[in-house]
């Protein structure tokens, strides 16, 4: 027991050593959280460890991968979305993943392939195929698209999906497309 003790004091006081090296700061109040790209590379996936008063602590993933220019240097984005049902006493980084594929923190998430991490990056390629099926459906016509999406059952891309429908229903097939194919564009040529 005191051997465990002693290891989790030396990876607080690591990842506190750590923390004031990020590649990003992070700003809170008690029901959301920010960070803020302090480097010059642009980053594609934000993970964070967020303590509740109500809850010991959960880790916060937010993937840019497919949005364009991922998080550029200076950018503000939301990290934890706001929940008004539980109160935010701390946020701390635990890792970023840079356009270029490397990272800075704690890669040993993706050791694990039932980690939120490996799980958010093993999900890209059905994403990226969701979108590519999507824009194809579209060369078919308005009724294609809405069918394909429709037709999106698996939970890692329905959420897409159902947005895509919603655009195409609100403004028009041409304004899903062209958020599918920002999406798409936003991707090529990054590593998974």
């Amino acid at each position: 027991m005191k051997i465990l003790a002693t290891l989790l004091l030396l990876f607080g006081a690591a990842l506190a050593q750590t923390a004031a090296h990020a590649p990003i700061t992070l700003a809170f109040s008690t029901v959301d959280a920010q960070a803020t790209n302090v480097t010059s590379k642009q980053i594609v996936m934000v993970a964070v460890t967020v303590s509740y008063k109500e809850k010991t602590y959960m880790t916060a993933i937010h993937d840019f991968y497919f949005i364009q220019g991922g998080m550029a240097a200076g950018d503000v984005k939301e990290v934890v979305h706001r929940d008004s049902t539980r109160t935010i006493t701390a946020v701390k980084p635990v890792f970023v993943q840079f356009r270029d594929g490397s990272f800075w923190g704690d890669t040993s998430p993706f050791n694990d392939p039932n980690s939120p991490a490996s799980y958010v990056v093993s999900n890209r390629k059905p994403v990226l195929a969701m979108f590519q099926g999507a824009l194809s459906a579209a060369q078919q016509g308005d009724q294609a698209l809405i069918d394909y999406l429709s037709g999106v059952t698996d939970e890692e891309t329905r959420g897409f999906a159902k947005r895509f429908l919603s655009i195409q229903k609100s403004s028009g097939t041409s304004a899903a497309v062209q958020q599918i194919q920002q999406r798409v564009n936003a991707a090529e040529n990054r590593p998974f």
